[in-house]
């Protein structure tokens, strides 16, 4: 006789129904944790088990001090292409809007300085950003423009996006940039902008970009919610040509 399954995957199981018939719809709230355990008759620790399960398999995510949410469908983020994160929610039919938390003119550190290609007097801006998708907060950017290069950046257009004011207002052609990404945990900090646990691993891009003249115009860091994100790479293979002459 076949032995029965372990409960919590039993319940597992029935909340996959839930979201699959969408009863549970994308983006929704599940039902606390002690609705739960009425709902199953089961204990806190198995229902525990269970939605742990489903966090595992990309069905479920927690917001910290929020609830237990059915994961919608993932924002593609294509690691090849340089856009905006505007231009990226525009394309996913979603609200953008950016709330600046820093804006302020310095003196860049080293590593700025470096990247940048700055000379000994120069001035950066320094504009941290929470973006939010239709409410959601999805990312922390933090920014360093060179001063000389854009003497007229203000607070407002900060609001609204960079690149939009780069080549629109700017008349400055963006030519691509140079990304690294680096898995990470969030500090606490960043972890209450983005709405996740501190022990939550997110993704941290760094960037640095250039103009058709090969001048470098920005550093960013940016700190990438990675549950609601999907990276892609869409890679061609090199075919030799042979000479037969």
């Amino acid at each position: 006789m076949k032995a029965k399954s372990p409960l919590y995957q039993r319940i597992a199981q029935e909340m996959r129904t839930f979201i699959e018939t969408g009863d549970w719809a994308p983006g929704e709230a599940i039902p606390t944790e002690a609705q739960l355990v009425e709902k199953f008759k089961a204990s806190r620790v198995t229902v525990r088990q269970a939605v742990k399960l489903l966090q595992e398999e990309g069905l479920l995510w927690k917001r910290q001090g929020s609830g237990t949410y059915v994961q919608s469908e993932k924002i593609e983020h294509n690691m090849y292409e340089l856009k905006s994160f505007t231009e990226d929610m525009k394309r996913e039919g979603k609200d953008v809007t950016s709330k600046v938390l820093t804006f302020t003119v310095q003196p860049p550190t080293e590593k700025i300085k470096e990247i940048l290609e700055l000379g000994e007097d120069a001035l950066v801006y320094y504009i941290r950003r929470l973006r939010f998708a239709n409410g959601e907060p999805l990312i922390v950017e933090d920014t360093y423009l060179p001063l000389q290069l854009f003497p007229d950046l203000t607070y407002e257009v900060m609001t609204r996006s960079k690149y939009d004011y780069i080549e629109n207002v700017k008349n400055l052609k963006i030519a691509d940039s140079v990304q690294e990404f680096i898995p990470v945990l969030p500090t606490k900090e960043i972890a209450e902008m983005l709405e996740v646990s501190d022990r939550t691993p997110i993704l941290k891009v760094e960037l640095y970009s250039f103009l058709m003249d090969g001048s470098r115009f920005e550093f960013t860091e940016t700190y990438f919610k990675s549950e609601e994100y999907r990276f892609i790479i869409r890679a061609g293979r090199r075919h030799e040509t042979t000479n037969t002459q």
